[in-house]
């Protein structure tokens, strides 16, 4: 069965895509937000750091 996405990158890509245009509007981010950034750039290395530039 073939799913709405003709792979993980594009699924990936639209949900960084949500949250990108979610966290826009927003006038200031949460406190432990640096936190969770810095979990993630450990966890998921380049793969997060270069979507952040």
């Amino acid at each position: 069965m073939h799913g709405h996405f003709p792979g993980d990158e594009a699924a990936t890509e639209l949900i960084w895509m949500a949250l990108k245009n979610i966290t826009a509007d927003w006038s200031r981010s949460a406190r432990e937000w640096t936190e969770a950034m810095n979990q993630f750039a450990i966890a998921y290395g380049d793969r997060f750091t270069t979507r952040l530039g």
